[in-house]
């Protein structure tokens, strides 16, 4: 339901934070 899509969104947002810092994204 709504609260999966913005688990995902948030997974999204985080893993990509992740990414940013490690100069990986």
């Amino acid at each position: 339901m709504i609260e999966e899509t913005l688990r995902s969104s948030l997974l999204r947002v985080v893993r990509a934070a992740e990414s940013q810092e490690c100069g990986d994204f």
